[in-house]
């Protein structure tokens, strides 16, 4: 697991004299080995108390912020870092090989890396950086483009970094590894950029769904496909893509037919448009005089919602769906959907099948959606858990919030939910059976999946479970760091 602090709690870790935002990892094995891994003279400490404030498992390895985790393996870690006095990068870090404070940093101002496989994916600004991502299509550096640093090797080889097309992508869900080890990062190609008419309606305003596949082999992340749909924030699984919403009047379509001008929800099956990946500004999906002729855009593209869902995310075969249904129902429900279902009319919306009370806040390993509800939402519907009250975790109140998770079945309304043996719900405390396994606010930044085993770090106060954490003899407003695992 990865996680930020500072030396304000935690001491002047590097000895530099400042005091700094640093990050960590947290090798969990160590908590139990009967080692003192840190040195500190304490033997599987979970910090606080005369030991200090740093557990036994964790090690701080970097100045910066906003980490992840991910590589084959799960070693490989990244940071932003903007505290060096330089001109700030994206910091990468191996467990167990690099040292301590000699990540490598790759220089420049690039925003929110995330990481799929052993490349990592970013956007930025052109003039920032020095780079022209589209020469293709102009010769200035006025524009956001995505980019790509490859660390296969690393830290046997520096890591590469290459811009891969002018456009931006969304904040998380946006890169994903594929089963065939091709890594898809969904982005749009914002028309304005290139002076070009990417989606064939006669105008060059709109922010249009592509993709571009990196190839394992060589690290090109120059080839893709311009779907030549307009709907922004577009999201993958490696498989599905879904833009954040379509609008028929951007997109010059009526998709499903009532020549009304709507908003509304769009997937694209990319095994359709795979065979059609080829270099970004000049391959087959890039010719402006096919893409006047392209009807519903390349491959398949379709309906699957026609309600104005406040969030949808990618499942590898079909998404999950936020609904809202108002204080008397619980604010909001998720929902999910299948391909399966489709019937050949890209303009017919797809079956929804509902999974129960809350918002959509992750999708693990493309297979399975975490989901979390307030508490004080489930109360307005009534949901009666710990003590006749929406209760989750038995604390007295109601204010926190709950989280569970649903694997749906490939076809069908079908599923499961993952149960922890240890929960409430699985001891038979619930008055309503609803199987949440933990209680935390939305920290997903550093769930990883890892050959289908998934860890989810989570921080909850002592209070909230009653338990002395960091051994100081208090059970207090402290946070607990833990964390849920699972298998896919």
């Amino acid at each position: 697991m990865v996680g930020t602090g500072h030396e304000g709690s935690l001491g002047d870790q590097n000895g530099n004299g400042k005091l700094e935002a640093v990050v960590f990892y947290f090798y969990i094995p160590w908590m139990s080995d009967g080692l003192d891994n840190d040195g500190d003279g304490c033997v599987d400490e979970p910090g606080g108390g005369a030991c200090g404030p740093i557990p036994d498992a964790m090690v701080i390895y970097e100045t910066g912020i906003w980490p992840r985790i991910g590589g084959t393996d799960g070693t490989l870690l990244i940071n932003t870092d903007y505290f060096s006095g330089e001109e700030g990068g994206i910091e990468i870090y191996r467990t167990f090989v690099s040292p301590p404070w000699h990540a490598y940093n790759v220089r420049g101002v690039m925003l929110y890396p995330d990481i799929a496989g052993e490349f990592i994916s970013y956007y930025a600004r052109e003039a920032l950086n020095g780079v022209n991502a589209n020469p293709e299509m102009d010769n200035d550096q006025n524009d956001l483009y995505l980019g790509s640093i490859d660390a296969r090797r690393f830290p046997d080889k520096p890591p590469s970094n290459s811009a891969c097309s002018a456009g931006q992508r969304s904040v998380l869900d946006s890169t994903f590894l594929r089963d065939d080890g091709w890594v898809v990062t969904s982005y749009n190609l914002i028309e304005s950029y290139d002076s070009h008419d990417w989606n064939g309606d006669g105008d060059t305003r709109d922010y249009i769904s592509a993709y571009y596949a990196i190839n394992p082999n060589n690290g090109n992340c120059r080839i893709g496909v311009n779907g030549a749909v307009q709907g922004k924030h577009p999201r993958n699984s490696g498989y599905i893509l879904i833009p954040s919403y379509t609008s028929e009047m951007e997109d010059g379509r009526d998709w499903n037919g009532n020549e009304v001008p709507n908003t509304l929800h769009l997937y694209h099956d990319i095994n359709t448009t795979w065979a059609l990946k080829g270099k970004i500004y000049r391959s087959y999906t890039y010719n402006s005089l096919l893409i006047a002729h392209q009807k519903f855009g390349f491959g398949w593209w379709g309906v699957f919602t026609y309600d104005n869902s406040y969030d949808t995310l990618p499942l590898k075969t079909g998404g999950a769906l936020e609904r809202y249904v108002g204080f008397s129902q619980g604010s909001y429900k998720t929902d999910f959907f299948n391909i399966g279902d489709e019937d050949g009319d890209r303009g017919t919306a797809l079956p929804a099948y509902e999974i129960g009370y809350g918002q959509p806040q992750a999708i693990h390993g493309g297979e399975c959606i975490q989901i979390s509800a307030r508490e004080h939402y489930l109360g307005y519907a009534g949901v009666q858990l710990i003590g006749g009250k929406a209760d989750g975790n038995g604390d007295g109140d109601t204010s926190d919030v709950l989280n569970y998770i649903f694997c749906p079945d490939t076809s069908g309304s079908g599923g499961d939910f993952i149960v922890e043996s240890t929960s409430k719900y699985a001891m038979g405390h619930y008055w309503n059976p609803i199987p949440f396994i933990w209680e935390s606010y939305f920290s997903i930044h550093g769930s990883f999946e890892i050959n289908g085993h998934v860890t989810i770090p989570i921080n909850i106060r002592e209070l909230d479970i009653n338990e002395d954490c960091n051994l100081d003899g208090l059970i207090d407003q402290s946070m607990c760091s833990t964390y849920f695992q699972y298998d896919l």
